[in-house]
C-alpha cells in the first residue's frame, strides 16, 4: 500500500516540475509542435520514470570486537504471544484506498458517458466523408467540434463564410490527431482528480493544440482578420465533453494574441533543455536505492584452490649443502624465507638439534625446534599453492607407528603407559620450545536487535460459563485489550520494518562467519600437530628414561609375583589417546 501511494507522489510531482518549466520558459513561445511533444513527454515521463532505479553500493568496514561467545552476539529473539487480537475490516489507509478508487471509477463513468453521447450523435447524424474525414451535420450540437476523423457541425447556425473557417480549423484537429492528446490528457484527470496541477496541465495541452490549429487553419483562410472575427462570434454554449476538440474551447483572446505573435527566435528552442537538469535532480533525489555492502579484503575470501602439495624432507643424514639448497629454492620458487640454525650433529653426523623458521613476509610464519642428543625424526615441510599465487605452508614431524595411552596427572607428570603400567619409572614432560598456536576470534560487531512492542495482557476468559457478572467484566476488558491492541499497530508495523532492516545487515555478517569457520578449521589443524610434537617428546622422554633405568623390552622367564602393597591416593588423571592414522 505504501509503495503505490509513493508511485502516486512521485507522478505527481513529475507533472508539477513539466508544468511549471511550461508554463515559465515555453507557453509563449510559438514553437506549438514543440511544445505538444513536450507535454506529453511529460506525462509519459510521469508515468515511467518512478519505475526506474539506479542502484548505488556504498561499501562500509565493520567495526570489529574481540567476542568470546557467538552465543553472546546472537540476538534473543522475543517470542510473540499467539493470541491475536481482533483486527480491524478496514485500515485507515485501506479506506482512505478504497475511496479515492470510488471517485476514480465516478470519473470513469463520466468519460464513458461521454463516449455514449459522442458515438449517439455520429450514429444517428446523416454523414459525408471526403478524403479520410467524416463530416457529420446535424442539429444535435451547437458549437463545431471534432474527434479523430469526425467532424461534427450544425450548419443552420453558421453562415457558410465563417462555417468555412471552422472547418479548416476543425480539420487540423482531425488531420494532426489532436483527439489522441484530449484522451491521455483525461486519463490523468481520471487517476489523479486530486491534483489541481493535473487539470491545469490538460488546460496548458487543449490550449497549445488550438494554437496548432489557429496556425493550420489561418495558413488555409483569405482573410486572417475575417477568421479572427469569427472565433469571436462563436459564443455559443459548448458541448461540456471533455474528450472532444471545440472551436471555442480554449481562451479566445489568448488565441488570438498568439495568431498576432511574431515567430520565436531559434535559439529559444533551448528552453527545452531546461527539464533535463530537473529530471536529474529528481532521479539523484528520489530515484537512487543505495545498497550498503560491507568490504571484504582479498584475503578474507581467499579459496585455497590448492594445487598437489610440494613435500620436503629433513632427515637426520641431510647435509648441509642440502639444507642450503632447500633455503634458495624456496625464496625463489615460493617466496618464502626458509631459515635452518642452531645445527648440532652426534659423532655419526646426524642430526640432534635443528631450529627451521618459516616466514612468507605476509604475517605468517611456522617454527619447528628440535634440541636432543638422539637423530631427528623425519620433518617435513609442506607448500601449497593458492589463489592469486599465494603460498601457504605447514611444517611437522612424521606420523606415530603405534598406538599410545598415556597418564598425566595435575603436574604434567607422566603417571602410566599402556602395556607398561607395572614399570616404576618417574618422567618430567617437558613442552619448552613447542610453541602453542593463538585461537581465533570471532571479531565482529553484531547489530543490535530491534525490542519487539510490549504486548498487552490479553484477559482470561471466566470459568463458569453461567457466570453473567464475569462474563460481562471480560467483554468489558476484552474491549480494553482491543484497544490497546490498535494502540500498538503503528509500533508494530515499525518494529517489522527494523527487522527487515536488521535481517539485510545480519546477512552482510556471512562473508565474516565463513572467514571464521576456516580459520577455525586451521587452528585445529594447527592444534592438532603442536599435539603430536607433544606426545612425539613424550614418548621420546620414555624412551630415553627407560633405556636409562636398564628396562629391556625382550622378556625372560616369568618368575612368583609377590605381594601387593597398599594404594596411595591418586591425583585426577587426564588421558590422551594418540590415534593411529
Amino acid at each position: 500500500m505504501e509503495t503505490v501511494f509513493a508511485y502516486i507522489l512521485k507522478v505527481n510531482a513529475l507533472l508539477l516540475l513539466f508544468y511549471l518549466v511550461y508554463q515559465i520558459a515555453l507557453s509563449r513561445e510559438t514553437f506549438y509542435k514543440h511544445s505538444r511533444w513536450f507535454l506529453l513527454s511529460g506525462l509519459l515521463t510521469a508515468v515511467l520514470l518512478p519505475f526506474v532505479t539506479i542502484i548505488r553500493v556504498e561499501y562500509y568496514e565493520a567495526k570489529r570486537v574481540i567476542s568470546n561467545s557467538i552465543e553472546n552476539n546472537v540476538p534473543q529473539m522475543v517470542q510473540i504471544s499467539q493470541e491475536a487480537a481482533q483486527e480491524p475490516l478496514l485500515t485507515n489507509q485501506e479506506i482512505l484506498f478504497l475511496v479515492y478508487g470510488i471517485i476514480c471509477f465516478g470519473f470513469l463513468i463520466k468519460t464513458m458517458f461521454d463516449f455514449f453521447k459522442l458515438f449517439k450523435i455520429i450514429t444517428v447524424s446523416n454523414s459525408e466523408k471526403k478524403d479520410k474525414l467524416v463530416y457529420i451535420n446535424t442539429n444535435l450540437v451547437h458549437t463545431p467540434f471534432s474527434f479523430f476523423n469526425y467532424i461534427v457541425f450544425n450548419e443552420e447556425l453558421i453562415n457558410p463564410v465563417e462555417l468555412e473557417s471552422i472547418m479548416k480549423h476543425e480539420e487540423a484537429h482531425s488531420l494532426q490527431k489532436h483527439s489522441f492528446d484530449t484522451l491521455l490528457a483525461q486519463f490523468f484527470i481520471i487517476l489523479f482528480w486530486f491534483n489541481p496541477i493535473v487539470w491545469l496541465y490538460r488546460k496548458s495541452i487543449v490550449q497549445n493544440l488550438e494554437f496548432l490549429a489557429d496556425s493550420y487553419a489561418i495558413q488555409q483562410v483569405s482573410d486572417k482578420k475575417h477568421y479572427q472575427k469569427t472565433m469571436l462570434k462563436i459564443t455559443l454554449q459548448p458541448q461540456h465533453i471533455t474528450i472532444i476538440n471545440t472551436f471555442n474551447q480554449s481562451s479566445i483572446k489568448k488565441r488570438i494574441v498568439m495568431l498576432n505573435t511574431n515567430q520565436s527566435n531559434k535559439k529559444n528552442a533551448l528552453k527545452y533543455a531546461i527539464v533535463i537538469p530537473v529530471l536529474v535532480a529528481f532521479i539523484m533525489l528520489f530515484q537512487v536505492k543505495v545498497i550498503a555492502k560491507e568490504r571484504i579484503s582479498n584475503s578474507y575470501n581467499e579459496v585455497q584452490h590448492k594445487q598437489p602439495d610440494q613435500k620436503y624432507v629433513i632427515q637426520s643424514s641431510s647435509t648441509d649443502s642440502e639444507l642450503k639448497e632447500y633455503s634458495k629454492q624456496f625464496k625463489n620458487d615460493y617466496k618464502i624465507d626458509l631459515n635452518i640454525k642452531g645445527i648440532k650433529r652426534n659423532s655419526d653426523k646426524e642430526i640432534t638439534a635443528i631450529n627451521i623458521t618459516l616466514n612468507d613476509n605476509k604475517g605468517r610464519k611456522a617454527n619447528h625446534k628440535v634440541d636432543g642428543k638422539e637423530a631427528i625424526e623425519p620433518i617435513y615441510i609442506n607448500v601449497s599453492k593458492g589463489k592469486n599465487d599465494n603460498y601457504s605452508f605447514a611444517i611437522g614431524i612424521n606420523e606415530d607407528d603405534e598406538d599410545i595411552e598415556i597418564t598425566l596427572n595435575e603436574d604434567n607428570d607422566l603417571e602410566a603407559v599402556s602395556d607398561l603400567e607395572d614399570i616404576d619409572i618417574d618422567v618430567q614432560v617437558d613442552v619448552e620450545g613447542i610453541e602453542m598456536p593463538v585461537a581465533p576470534v570471532l571479531d565482529i560487531d553484531f547489530p543490535e536487535a530491534p525490542e519487539a512492542p510490549e504486548m498487552p495482557e490479553a484477559p482470561e476468559s471466566p470459568s463458569n460459563p453461567n457466570d453473567k457478572k464475569a462474563w460481562a467484566k471480560f467483554e468489558k476488558d476484552m474491549d480494553v485489550f482491543e484497544k490497546n491492541m490498535k494502540s500498538k499497530e503503528g509500533d508494530w508495523k515499525k518494529f517489522e520494518v527494523e527487522m527487515k532492516v536488521f535481517e539485510e545487515k545480519m546477512k552482510s555478517f556471512e562473508p565474516n562467519m565463513k572467514k571464521f569457520e576456516q580459520e577455525m578449521k586451521v587452528f585445529e589443524q594447527k592444534m592438532e600437530l603442536q599435539g603430536k610434537k607433544i606426545e612425539k617428546r613424550v614418548e621420546k622422554q620414555i624412551k630415553r628414561e627407560m633405556k636409562e633405568s636398564g628396562f629391556n623390552d625382550s622378556k625372560g622367564e616369568k618368575g612368583p609375583k609377590g605381594p601387593k602393597g597398599p594404594k596411595g591416593p591418586k591425583d585426577i588423571r587426564i588421558i590422551k589417546k594418540i590415534d593411529k592414522e
